[in-house]
């Protein structure tokens, strides 16, 4: 009888924790439009540079247009376009300073002895007349600001002074208070980029492995330091990833597997919007179309029926899950090199996940960081029947009835799973 009675109890907890497992999360983002884009409403905010088409953008999935360059007229002749094509605008603020668009070569000859002294009140004066034309034109359809020049660098006084001067004059022409960034290179390291945190609402830095699918371990050490950053300073991060270089004629197929890790190694991490440099016809860049509808593809299930955005915008992170590779390597190292040698070696699991409560179900994600073909055993599941999908095209990939699930990933694979209590 006693046997009997804990048999029992022990069902009870394990019904119990499966409940607590599919709980749903609230919904953080329930009172945003459904229609409008992310920190606006419930859209994951995907755009890229310089792409010749707003309406090809659209059409493929792109939820966001711009920036562009060429200054304040090219972005305001890009927005018109973006605009008639539904799109809201990332807008590249440019400063005119005594009649010309300051740049880093002003920069550069401000930073040098002896230099003529900036008037910054007409610096900020320059800013505010740019932004407020900016908002005259184009009112709510901007969505969030982009300050250039870009990669203003921390170590110099001016170029830092010249950024929260601008930033400072955005806000206060800008009745939205709508969020202001600008570019940072990929070799910043997380105290560099902590610099920036005082003054920008969103840390975007770029992420650009050169195609080179043996490199790639190095996203991690990014995604690291970038989301680090914005967590430190309860910023928002923005992943830039890579689209210009032209691949070897041996790797072009592999075009579509380095989109989809470039892409959701960020989002495990917790960026929360993705920014392609660059969606621009450029020379020597044959690959092009390949790499536009390699994102397309990666980017669909987002914002399309499966809203995978909404659950890394609005969801809840736990621990319960962890993978345990069971063939291929169990970690990775990161070279870390300075001036041409190795400084450190930097030590990784090889798959990095993200666990996910939302108002719509359980999920996880995961990133394998190897050229190699890896197996793995996701643990950390109900001890019942639990139903696994692949959670981007909703096919059924088996039940769980252990609190385990095999999962394979290819090189450099990217497995987005969903979980049901099975019926």
């Amino acid at each position: 009888m006693k046997r009997g009675i804990f048999s029992a109890v022990l069902m009870c907890c394990a019904l119990l924790g499966a409940a607590d497992f599919f709980a749903p999360a609230p919904d953080a983002g329930a009172n945003l439009p459904a229609d409008k884009v992310y920190p606006a409403g419930r859209i994951f905010p995907i755009s890229g540079y310089s792409s010749p088409s707003a309406t090809l953008m659209r059409d493929f999935g792109f939820t966001v247009a711009g920036p562009t360059y060429g200054g304040h007229e090219a972005m305001c002749k890009w927005a018109a376009k973006a605009k008639e094509a539904g799109l809201p605008i990332l807008w590249q603020l440019t400063v005119t300073y005594e009649g010309k668009t300051v740049d880093m070569g002003f920069m550069n000859n401000a930073n040098k002895k002896g230099a003529k002294p900036i008037d910054w009140d007409a610096i900020a004066q320059g800013a505010k007349e740019n932004a407020q034309d900016a908002i005259n034109k184009f009112g709510d359809s901007i969505l969030w600001w982009y300050v250039t020049p870009e990669e203003l660098r921390h170590w110099r006084k001016v170029e830092m002074k010249y950024l929260a001067i601008v930033a400072d004059a955005i806000r206060s022409v800008d009745p939205l208070k709508r969020p202001i960034s600008m570019y940072q290179p990929g070799h910043y390291g997380k105290g560099s980029l902590e610099h920036y945190t005082p003054i920008l609402d969103y840390i975007s830095q770029g992420c650009y492995p050169h195609a080179g699918s043996t490199y790639r371990t190095w996203n991690r050490y990014w995604a690291e330091n970038l989301t680090g950053a914005a967590k430190a300073g309860q910023r928002t991060a923005i992943a830039v990833t890579e689209m210009y270089v032209e691949p070897k004629l041996e790797e072009l197929g592999m075009v579509p597997t380095w989109v989809k890790y470039d892409v959701w190694t960020p989002l495990v991490y917790g960026c929360k919007g993705i920014l392609v440099f660059s969606l621009a016809n450029r020379a020597n860049f044959d690959a092009h179309d390949r790499y536009f509808l390699a994102y397309s593809d990666v980017i669909k299930p987002l914002n399309g029926t499966q809203k995978l955005g909404e659950v890394l915008l609005f969801g809840v992170e736990e621990k319960d899950l962890s993978f345990k590779v069971t063939e291929g390597p169990g970690e990775v190292i990161y070279e870390k090199k300075s001036g041409g040698k190795v400084e450190k070696n930097i030590t990784y699991p090889t798959i990095q996940s993200k666990d996910m409560r939302h108002a719509s179900g359980r999920y996880c994600f995961a990133v394998s960081s190897t050229d190699k073909p890896v197996k793995a055993l996701l643990q950390g599941l109900p001890k019942q029947p639990v139903e696994v999908y692949d959670a981007e095209n909703g096919k059924l990939l088996g039940t769980a009835t252990d609190g385990t699930f095999p999962v394979d990933f290819g090189p450099w694979g990217v497995r987005l799973l969903r979980f049901e209590k099975a019926k």
